[in-house]
């Protein structure tokens, strides 16, 4: 695909590594919608935005570090942390704390 993007091998050769980066986070971006919307429809609005806040949070923290090492790749890095940070906040919605776990009755 890279081959047919561009004919200078430079560009194909920086966009290799983001494009990979890219397609992993497709996996994780439906999982995050999915979940998110199901926040959404559980009324788990505040829960919801403290995931954003800290996946925000630790965006522009990975953004002020990790473009400067590895460059455009680096700014993929930090989307990538932004949405597995969201991912965990669903996670934790999903599982441990959201309306839809099931509540263990201690005797």
């Amino acid at each position: 695909y890279l081959q047919k993007s561009t004919p200078v091998i430079a560009v194909r050769e920086a966009a290799r590594v983001p494009a990979l980066l890219a397609s992993v986070y497709q996996v994780i971006n439906g999982l995050v919608f999915i979940g998110e919307g199901v926040m959404v429809g559980c009324s788990s609005f505040f829960q919801l935005s403290l995931s954003t806040l800290v996946a925000t949070i630790a965006t522009v923290l990975a953004l002020n570090k990790f473009p400067s090492q590895y460059g455009l790749t680096g700014v993929w890095m930090s989307f990538g942390v932004f949405n597995t940070l969201r991912l965990l906040g669903v996670f934790i919605h999903q599982k441990i704390s959201g309306p839809l776990i099931e509540k263990v009755e201690e005797c």
